[in-house]
């Protein structure tokens, strides 16, 4: 009886984290729309985000308005400014980060260790960011590295930026030999992002050229090139 009891419980625990893990993002992220902080961390990064989850299929668009996040059923590629492919543990993990109202460091690292490689794949599919004559007059190498460390370095997720036939082709993971390697803090892809966005947004000869004397700067703090 006690064998039989303990395998009850154990298919009830097992099927309660089952729905719990299908939980809908668009109800499971809800509860953090009107938290402050929140609303704060992602100012600037975007304002539209098109957000795929790969095992339900269930699409969303987060919106920012700049005061304020709204979570829109459904998701149209071609009118957001991103568009990702998150998971079911991304899901969870971020309605966990959130619930307090407030983002640690190791949160940051676990959200951004989530978006920074498709943020990163978004962005350097704009024309003038896979321009090749504004590559080679950047002197910007055709086969980097980027890595994302957490607070203690203990832990990193990376991709691989190659330029190839006039576009840059972004894989996660590492693969061959870079010509440079950047390291950087969540703080510091928090910036790349905000920057880049706004550039995009802007998308000005001014604001780009404000952007890549920034870029240039900001490349000799957080990378060095690989002898």
């Amino acid at each position: 009886m006690k064998k039989t009891t303990s395998f009850v419980m154990g298919a009830l625990l097992v099927a309660s984290a089952a729905v719990k893990a299908q939980t809908p993002a668009a109800d499971a992220w809800r509860g953090l729309t009107d938290k402050q902080e929140v609303v704060n961390y992602f100012s600037g990064m975007f304002n539209s985000l098109g957000i795929k989850i790969a095992e339900t299929g269930e699409s969303l668009t987060i919106v920012h308005t700049g005061n304020k996040v709204e979570i829109v059923k459904g998701a149209d590629s071609a009118k957001c400014d991103y568009y990702v492919v998150l998971h079911t543990d991304n899901v969870a993990r971020m309605e966990q980060h959130g619930a307090d109202g407030k983002i640690d460091e190791n949160e940051s690292f676990m959200i951004m260790a989530a978006l920074f490689t498709p943020f990163t794949t978004n962005a350097l599919a704009s024309p003038i960011l896979s321009d090749e004559k504004k590559i080679k007059m950047g002197k910007i190498e055709n086969h980097i590295v980027v890595n994302l460390y957490s607070p203690d370095r203990q832990k990193k997720v990376s991709h691989t930026l190659i330029y190839i036939n006039s576009k840059w082709v972004v894989i996660p993971g590492i693969y061959g030999t870079p010509k440079r390697i950047f390291d950087l803090t969540p703080e510091q892809a928090i910036e790349y992002q905000r920057r880049t966005f706004a550039a995009q947004k802007a998308n000005t000869m001014v604001e780009w050229k404000k952007y890549g004397e920034w870029y240039a700067n900001w490349r000799k703090t957080v990378s060095h090139p690989v002898q």
